[in-house]
């Protein structure tokens, strides 16, 4: 069996501990002698570089919390008049964005307007050498039908035949000069004029030279036949002497309108039908001469004047 030990403290031995304890504060710290001795303990400090500094905080530190303070609820007057400030914001700017668009819609009108009236004054001009054109090719159908009626001789006529035969070959063509007024119509510009009778002459020109143009290409269609009945009727070594030349021509020599010439062929039948050809483009001609083209002048005029007057140009 094993044998047990008692220990037994006394409690004369905590006073011991005490008794112990005041005694090592109470001891005094024995310093170095002189200054060599204090400058050795010095140098036996470690470097402050390499003191590692230690973190004694042992507690997590606290975070702020900052509460919101709670502001007074503003009243319906205030949303109200905010509501208004917007509206009127939104409204001023749609009204600014439409008065540019006015301006600018106004200064690309005169713009065109300006464009516009040269583009009328060249058509003017160019119609009414048309219109010339025109009448000196209704003279030439006359001579070409009085020269058959007086028939040939010995199958000869004289030079003016072929002359007026390569005369009466012409079809007059308008080069308009409508490009702003194409475009104008067709990309939907027309709008930016805003004046009702302006608006409705540009579209009457329009209407009118279209249909000049249709009753040209009408004529083109005559003239073909016509040409073709001319080149069984006249010689052709003859009249290359006469092919150079057209209505504005001033070189042409007497001699060739009086010098007698031969003919390809003169059966009458031939000579008829080519006379009569020439009577289908005198009706196309003689409605562009007396109706379509001083209609059409008359407007353009009328148009120039209002685009004048309209925009102060």
């Amino acid at each position: 069996m094993g044998s047990f030990v008692y220990l037994r403290v006394d409690s004369n031995q905590d006073d011991t501990k005490e008794k112990l304890r005041d005694d090592m504060v109470n001891e005094p710290v024995d310093l170095p002698a002189n200054e060599h001795e204090s400058s050795s303990l010095e140098s036996e400090q470690p470097d402050s570089s390499q003191i590692i500094p230690l973190n004694l905080q042992t507690e997590s530190p606290v975070m702020e919390v900052h509460a919101h303070a709670h502001t007074p609820r503003k009243k319906w007057s205030h949303y109200l008049w905010e509501f208004l400030m917007l509206f009127l914001a939104v409204f001023c700017g749609f009204l600014a964005e439409n008065q540019r668009e006015h301006y600018v819609e106004k200064l690309r009108a005169k713009n065109y307007a300006s464009t516009m009236i040269e583009d009328l004054k060249k058509d003017i001009k160019e119609v009414e050498d048309m219109n010339r054109e025109c009448l000196a090719v209704l003279n030439a159908f006359d001579s070409i039908k009085a020269t058959i009626y007086e028939g040939a001789v010995d199958n000869k006529v004289r030079g003016s035949f072929y002359y007026f035969s390569r005369i009466g070959s012409i079809v007059p063509l308008i080069s308009w000069n409508k490009a702003t007024l194409t475009q104008v119509i067709q990309s939907g510009s027309l709008r930016y004029f805003t004046n009702s009778e302006l608006v409705n002459k540009i579209s009457y020109y329009y209407a009118s030279a279209t249909q000049i143009d249709g009753q040209q290409e009408t004529d083109r269609r005559f003239r073909e036949k016509t040409v073709e009945l001319r080149n069984k009727v006249l010689n052709n070594f003859q009249f290359s002497r006469y092919a150079g030349f057209n209505i504005s021509s001033d070189n042409l020599e007497d001699s060739l309108l009086v010098f007698r010439v031969p003919l390809q062929t003169n059966e009458p039948n031939l000579l008829n039908e080519y006379a009569n050809s020439f009577e289908n483009r005198r009706a196309t001609l003689r409605n562009l001469t007396s109706k379509y083209f001083p209609d059409l002048i008359a407007t353009a005029k009328e148009l120039i004047e209002i685009l004048r007057k309209e925009y102060h140009l």
